[in-house]
């Protein structure tokens, strides 16, 4: 079960958190969001970057704005910061 207002991994290289493990050196994690609400994302390795898809809603991330089927790809960043511009719910690999 989804928790909301908060990210929960839902799959990772070694199962952590109750995720499913994959064979691969990457994380997967979902969240719904209410409007308003804000998260924050630390990248886990040095080095990597993110790919962010918009399930539903409406996401701000570094001062873009982003609305369902969006995706965005980072990279040269520590971690991000994302304000839900409407109810929300977010996949970020």
């Amino acid at each position: 079960e989804l928790r909301e207002n908060e990210l929960q991994l839902v799959v990772s290289p070694d199962g952590q958190a109750g995720s499913l493990a994959i064979n691969q050196d990457a994380f997967f994690s979902i969240g719904t969001f209410s409007a308003g609400q804000t998260f924050d994302y630390k990248i886990r390795e040095a080095g990597h970057g993110i790919y962010v898809f918009i399930i539903a809603g409406e996401l701000e991330l570094k001062g873009e704005r982003f609305k369902a089927r969006d995706g965005v790809g980072l990279t040269d960043l520590d971690s991000i910061e994302g304000r839900a511009l409407s109810d929300l719910e977010v996949l970020l690999m």
